[in-house]
């Protein structure tokens, strides 16, 4: 599918609906209350920046969400990395949110954007939207025609240090982070053109984050034979600005 395509074809390009409805996270809560659960991680960043990023509980709000996504410690950063987070925080409040996820990866050792991405998206999931390895291989059939070629539309972030395939987002950090917010930005459009759905026992409008809960479901596999071969490049060069707008 390209890029480009009209809303029937994002329509069909999987089965959204029944996806969403078996999101699990962590492995074995399932949607009700693994919605809930991110809910509440939302909630405590809104809280953060509510009162004035307070010292401390950035921290807090930080590895609550990273044990959360891998089950794991917040790696350890310099003192000042609140500040740093703080700072990505407010650039996505402007949707600015390239340049706030390349500000995070930069000061942030051991985090790549899979990481930072879910640091920043819980900022708001009416807006953003998780940018991880299994997202980035259900959306391996997405392609960008640029001067006559065919590229895959999202290089997938690492998983667990390799890739998936042969097509792995840079870990060039202005690079990653353009990654990221092209894929928000065509998360959006995919939303607008879901429209509602009633997986959660009520109707909702689609946003980003179940676009993203859905994606996840649907690259849970990533050891399946890639059913489309195209032909790609390494993303380790200025993405020149192709990433959708």
């Amino acid at each position: 599918m390209d890029i480009n395509a009209p809303w029937e074809e994002i329509r069909g390009f999987v089965a959204w609906e029944p996806l969403l409805r078996g999101y699990e996270w962590p492995k074995g809560v399932r949607i009700k209350k693994a919605w809930e659960r991110r809910c509440d991680l939302e909630t405590q960043v809104k809280r953060w920046i509510a009162g004035g990023f307070q010292r401390g509980q950035g921290w807090t709000v930080a590895n609550a969400i990273h044990q959360w996504g891998f089950g794991l410690i917040l790696p350890e950063q310099k003192e000042n990395w609140e500040q740093h987070y703080h700072d990505a925080l407010s650039l996505m409040q402007e949707d600015r949110m390239a340049y706030a996820a390349e500000h995070l990866i930069r000061h942030s050792p051991r985090l790549g954007i899979v990481g930072v991405s879910k640091l920043l998206s819980f900022a708001d999931q009416t807006r953003f939207a998780i940018y991880d390895s299994r997202v980035g291989f259900a959306l391996r059939t997405v392609t960008v025609t640029i001067n006559g070629d065919i590229y895959r539309a999202f290089p997938c972030p690492p998983w667990r240090g390799r890739g998936v395939g042969d097509n792995v987002i840079s870990r060039r950090p202005e690079v990653a982070a353009e990654g990221f917010a092209g894929f928000v930005r065509w998360a959006r459009r995919a939303a607008i053109c879901l429209g509602t759905h009633e997986c959660l026992g009520q109707e909702m409008g689609w946003t980003p984050a179940f676009i993203e809960m859905a994606l996840f479901m649907a690259g849970q596999n990533r050891n399946q034979r890639i059913l489309q071969e195209i032909h790609v490049r390494r993303f380790d060069r200025d993405p020149g600005g192709w990433f959708p707008q």
